[in-house]
């Protein structure tokens, strides 16, 4: 999934849960900053682990039950698309308490993330059942696939991303590509946007051409020796850019997961979690 969107951090409330490996270190003063702050032992160990490449933190937090990202400081993690996430809540489920999400810098409460935690499954039945606006990649006719380690594979798009104005999906150093729901709306650099909502884009041998709601067929000249193109992984291969839909539970397939595993562990260790943007 592409959409312009913050990143944001999630992360397992730590601090109330008494058995974590880290504990000792986070407590322990090592030193005093000039200004009288405290330094503590785990904030040395980071920086020895940023400036040195120093395991000691990656050992702490291997054998750590919290260690969701199986990495330093694995109870954290990077959510892509969180806002358009909450965008789609709002349009889809506006009575879901996620709807109504206050991003502040303070943590939830492990009551407030079990609730969260519980109110997954209802997304996970309304999204499946509703479509979301895409724009889908094909070669061939056949959807490009991006393939997992874990074996999985799923389709590549952009993400319409909830807001009524075009929203840039793609650019090079010619053309700018948007998406809103009623089309792909193309732009070179410096001029007007092409007066079309496209419903397909395409490049061939010949070039780079788009239809129209109505049927009909545009072709695109160069800009600054470029075509419009929309596939990052292979920008110049032939192929297609459709305007279709998926179920909001496949476009959101890896926001519901993080959501559902960071507020469900958090649950079980009668801790919150903490939301903020990046």
């Amino acid at each position: 999934m592409n959409s312009s969107s913050p990143l944001y951090r999630i992360a397992i409330d730590i601090l109330p849960v008494g058995g974590r490996p880290c504990r000792r270190f986070q407590e322990r003063i090592t030193e005093y900053a000039m200004d009288g702050r405290p330094r503590f032992e785990w904030e040395a160990m980071r920086h020895r682990m940023i400036l040195h490449g120093d395991p000691m933190i990656a050992q702490v937090c291997s054998v750590c039950p919290l260690n969701l990202m199986q990495g330093p400081e694995g109870c954290q993690g990077t959510l892509e698309n969180f806002e358009v996430f909450l965008r789609a809540v709002a349009r889809l489920a506006p009575e879901s308490p996620w709807s109504d999400l206050p991003l502040i810098q303070e943590p939830f409460s492990a009551e407030r993330t079990r609730e969260l935690y519980r109110e997954l499954a209802n997304l996970e039945t309304v999204f499946a059942s509703s479509p979301w606006k895409v724009a889908q990649l094909f070669r061939q006719g056949t959807p490009i696939l991006d393939e997992f380690p874990d074996g999985s594979t799923r389709p590549r798009f952009h993400a319409w991303n909830g807001e009524s104005p075009p929203h840039l999906i793609a650019s090079n150093e010619g053309y700018q590509l948007f998406l809103c729901p009623h089309g792909l709306i193309v732009k070179a650099h410096y001029e007007d946007p092409v007066p079309h909502a496209f419903q397909k884009l395409w490049r061939d041998a010949k070039g780079v051409f788009g239809q129209t709601g109505q049927g009909e067929t545009i072709g695109f000249q160069m800009a600054m020796a470029r075509y419009p193109e929309w596939d990052s992984e292979d920008p110049r291969a032939e192929g297609e850019l459709v305007l279709t839909e998926m179920p909001a539970a496949e476009v959101f397939r890896d926001t519901l997961d993080m959501l559902a595993v960071f507020t469900g562990v958090a649950g079980e260790a009668e801790t919150g979690f903490l939301l903020h943007p990046l």
